[in-house]
């Protein structure tokens, strides 16, 4: 929804003369992503363990075995 709003605004002129708009479509696109990213933890755990060993050098978790990917919510459309 916030990326149909952005367009009427940027492509198509949508007169918007109250500022608070950019505030909240900022706020509801950081929402989304936080949403989408404990998704896709949730669904490819070895991934996100992976980034955070890898790129942030967080040592993996002793004696924890990393749950395997649910490849089936992965391809799901």
């Amino acid at each position: 929804m916030e990326d149909i709003l952005e367009v009427l605004r940027v492509e198509f002129d949508l007169n918007v003369k109250n500022g608070a708009w950019a505030k909240q479509l900022k706020r509801a696109r950081e929402d989304w992503r936080r949403i989408q990213t404990a998704a896709v933890v949730r669904d490819c755990p070895e991934v996100a363990l992976k980034v955070l060993v890898e790129e942030y050098g967080m040592p993996a978790p002793a004696g924890w075995a990393c749950p395997e990917t649910d490849v089936a919510k992965l391809t799901r459309s």
